[in-house]
């Protein structure tokens, strides 16, 4: 139901469906309106038990997302020095060959 293209809880049929002890009805009369305030107020308060949660799981978990973020760093700075060293053995390469094709042009 909820993988469907044409999911969507605008829908009372589908409304229903996800939620059937709701029963959402689209009457006018002051019962249908306290029902939906009802509901209203039962959504929020899971709405709210689910923000509890989310942050909860972050928190216990934020130690080692900023754990991971350090090492990303650290390797980032490995890496900014390997490609200083490979771009340093590259033009030394670049010398020392010069200077051997040149010393041998010169003999």
């Amino acid at each position: 139901l909820f993988l469907k293209p044409d999911f969507a809880l605008e829908n009372p049929e589908v409304f229903n469906a996800v939620l059937p002890w709701s029963q959402f009805t689209q009457a006018r009369d002051t019962n249908a309106r306290s029902s939906s305030k009802l509901l209203q107020e039962k959504l929020s308060h899971y709405l709210d038990i689910v923000e509890v949660q989310i942050a909860r799981q972050i928190s216990l978990r934020s130690d080692a997302f900023f754990t991971a973020m350090a090492s990303h760093d650290e390797l980032q700075e490995h890496l900014t020095m390997t490609c200083r060293a490979i771009r340093h053995l590259r033009y030394s390469a670049v010398i020392v060959e010069f200077s051997h094709v040149y010393e041998i042009k010169v003999i």
